[in-house]
């Protein structure tokens, strides 16, 4: 019997009867665990946009198409070469893309050819996705370590050690990384040193990486609560749900919006967080919101269920403008493009819709 390591099997979940249940299943078949003959993480595509480039993960490889018409321009790695399973975006900076992979390794391709500059192996596995800031390459691993690379050349600057798993991508802002972790804690770390500035311990493990803004700095936990903090680390407001926040909030014009695992969309008042409307879109919404002009977009969808939607919701009133299926939806957050949106789903294939409709325009198989 062979398993791949899996960071699920490092944290007490909270699991409430029934929902909890059927929610730790889901995280189960996402994560690719298994006990039979043979199997691995497969994996998830999640697109990143680039200049006039679109890349993601297609089952063994990333690949890079045309934005425009979803033609193929390269993958990686080439021949017969397989990448082990990615679970987090791409990051892209001029020239250059970075990536990191479950099986540990971290590389830096030529955005233009898809050739290696270097790569190098972290600690364990890695899926949060890599982040870039502050002149620094930030990759987070399983095993609960942040580690600072140089972008030029992958060697280690600092590392940072949490108590437990990091699922999430660090955002760096103002000479601070902000970082999560399942051991409960948001961390503010310095930028030049890694050292810790302070910590801010949550009722639950945290997969959803931190929203900042201006405002302060959001994040939602697997206890079914959302914290608003200030930029120091001490506590503004909460909210608590019925269902688990998994990925990160979207801050738009004073509101942040934030989905979780029961298929609840809350709009919330980014200073007292008050509710301004709450849609229930009846199954597990994966992936950040993104806003698309005066609309917000999120994609649902349960693992263990045979369809998933896109919709589209008008940012101030919440209500629906409209609607696609498009069948398995990778839990990843859409990518961005004037007029268009980019949409993954689960067996490999890259959708683009007209942002005014959702209407798809082109799909990469």
């Amino acid at each position: 019997m062979t398993r791949p390591l899996s960071p699920l099997f490092h944290v007490k979940l909270p699991l409430r009867k029934g929902v909890g249940l059927a929610l730790l299943a889901f995280v189960i078949l996402l994560l690719g665990v298994g006990c039979s003959q043979g199997s691995s993480p497969q994996g998830w595509p999640a697109p990143t946009l680039a200049g006039n480039g679109l890349y993601y993960f297609a089952k063994d490889k990333l690949v890079a198409l045309d934005a425009a018409s979803g033609q193929k321009r390269w993958s990686f790695p080439p021949g017969d070469e397989k990448l082990t399973a990615m679970y987090g975006p791409v990051a892209a900076r001029e020239d250059t893309l970075y990536l990191g992979t479950y099986q540990g390794l971290v590389y830096a391709l030529d955005a233009t050819s898809g050739q290696e500059r270097w790569h190098q192996k972290v600690d364990s596995a890695v899926v949060g996705g890599v982040s870039l800031g502050e002149g620094l390459l930030l990759v987070p691993t399983v095993r609960g370590r942040l580690l600072a690379l140089d972008p030029q050349n992958g060697q280690t600057k600092w590392q940072f050690d949490t108590q437990k798993g990091i699922w999430s991508s660090p955002v760096s802002q103002g000479g601070t990384v902000f970082l999560t972790s399942l051991d409960h804690h948001l961390y503010a770390l310095d930028a030049v040193s890694g050292q810790k500035k302070w910590s801010y311990s949550a009722g639950g493990a945290i997969v959803a990486s931190p929203l900042v803004t201006a405002d302060g700095i959001y994040f939602g936990a697997l206890d079914r609560r959302f914290y608003a903090l200030d930029m120091g680390g001490k506590l503004r407001w909460q909210l608590e749900a019925q269902g688990w926040f998994w990925d990160q909030a979207l801050y738009r014009q004073g509101t942040i919006y934030a989905g979780t695992l029961d298929g609840s969309l809350f709009a919330l008042d980014s200073q007292n967080g008050q509710v301004k409307w709450q849609q229930n879109l009846g199954t597990a919404i994966q992936g950040a919101p993104v806003a698309l002009g005066e609309t917000v977009v999120v994609m649902v969808t349960l693992a263990t269920e045979p369809g998933g939607q896109v919709y589209a919701l008008d940012a101030a009133q919440g209500t629906r403008r409209w609607a696609t299926d498009l069948g398995k939806l990778a839990p990843t957050t859409p990518a961005m493009a004037p007029g268009l949106l980019y949409v993954a789903s689960q067996d490999g294939s890259l959708h683009a819709l007209e942002a005014s409709g959702g209407t798809q325009r082109w799909t990469f198989r």
